[in-house]
């Protein structure tokens, strides 16, 4: 009777693995053409599956690698809204048509708010409804940016894009300036401006787990009108773009990656 108990705990145990490893989502290739509306192929689309990412060739043709099961892709294709196809992708090699049917790209609706934060979450900051400038948290746009520009995260993303891409995203979103904490800076803020497309860093305090941003987008939305060497961050900026010119004089550098 005892061994029998065993065989059958066994026997439970080992069916709660296999089940358990069947629902892992396992990686799959995926290729494809991404056409339009008319069946044409579309040229040097981009294209986002989950976390994965390519664009198209000359003729509209596609690799990628994704996790297969339910997911989705976004297709981004240049003067036309991203378009959102859900997906149901099996875990053998795979080939695919994505249809992206074009349509005009929109704006968020509403009027243009001072900063767009894009924390992980404002619970945790001092900024309240009586901060004296206006505001949307990475949530409240989170879907307009999905629909309207294909990115899903932009906490993650902002460090990535070039002032020109920022500068879309505000206009599209219709922000006067962006803010994120680098991944490298924690105590810091990122605030790009829209109007003069640079990014400024400065730094804030952390109290109990609160970060004291409040008086710092305070502060700096009062010094945004003024020129640029009268600015907070101008000395630290000027001193780094002279010691930049200094050793790219010096020895010969390469530039790769975001770094």
């Amino acid at each position: 009777m005892i061994i029998r108990k065993r065989w059958i705990a066994l026997l439970v145990l080992l069916v709660l693995i296999v089940t358990g490893c069947s629902q892992t989502p396992k990686v799959t290739r995926v290729a494809g053409t991404i056409v339009d509306g008319e069946g044409k192929p579309i040229p040097r689309a981009g294209l986002l599956i989950g976390s994965a990412m390519t664009q198209a060739d000359g003729v509209g043709q596609f690799s990628i690698t994704a996790l297969s099961g339910e997911n989705q892709a976004i297709v981004l294709a240049n003067g036309q809204k991203p378009e959102i196809i859900p997906l149901n992708l099996s875990e053998e090699p795979q080939t695919i048509t994505l249809t992206a049917r074009g349509g005009k790209p929109t704006k968020r609706s509403g009027s243009a708010v001072d900063y767009i934060i894009l924390f992980d979450s404002i619970g945790n900051t001092d900024l309240s409804s009586t901060s004296p400038f206006t505001y949307l948290a990475a949530d409240d746009v989170r879907e307009a940016a999905r629909i309207h520009t294909g990115i899903l995260n932009l906490g993650e993303a902002a460090e990535y894009l070039s002032p020109r891409s920022l500068h879309s995203l505000c206009e599209i979103l219709k922000a006067r300036h962006l803010v994120w904490i680098n991944k490298d800076l924690k105590d810091h803020l990122q605030i790009f401006d829209a109007q003069s497309r640079q990014i400024t860093s400065l730094p804030f305090r952390e109290s109990r787990g609160i970060r004291q941003v409040n008086n710092v987008l305070r502060e700096f939305l009062q010094a945004d009108g003024l020129p640029l060497e009268q600015r907070p961050e101008a000395t630290e900026a000027n001193l780094a773009r002279e010691v930049t010119a200094y050793m790219e004089r010096m020895y010969d550098i390469t530039y790769t990656g975001p770094d």
